[in-house]
């Protein structure tokens, strides 16, 4: 197991992406994180986690405008990037002709991005 700590800066979301060989546990240390795994968007603070499967879409956003902290343990160290990327921060999508759960996703993924670009506007 390898487990590492996380920054995540005010109105920033992550890229969409999965892991093909290793499954991760993401504990918040500190403030508030939206978590996408797969189908779902999980509202996590401080003390809370979420296991997020191998091969499972997941991104992370701090909607809030403080910073939060994250530790990331995995079951394993990939030898290469193990990660499948499905969409940048901006929105933007790389899967074409997707199932319907990853369809699910980039769109539940969509709508996080557009929050940022929202709280960005406002």
């Amino acid at each position: 197991m390898k487990t590492e700590t996380l920054n995540i800066t005010p109105n920033t979301i992550t890229p969409l992406k999965a892991h093909r060989l290793i499954e991760k546990t993401v504990t918040v240390e500190q403030g508030h994180l939206n978590v996408e795994v797969g189908e779902h968007i999980y509202i996590l603070t401080a003390g809370q986690n979420i296991t997020i499967p191998r091969g499972v879409p997941f991104a992370y956003a701090n909607l809030s405008p403080s910073l939060t902290k994250i530790s990331e343990t995995v079951d394993a160290v990939a030898v290469n990037d193990d990660t499948k990327l499905y969409a940048d921060e901006t929105g933007a999508t790389y899967i074409e002709n997707a199932a319907p759960s990853t369809q699910i996703s980039m769109s539940l993924y969509q709508g996080l991005a557009d929050m940022r670009i929202h709280q960005d506007a406002a």
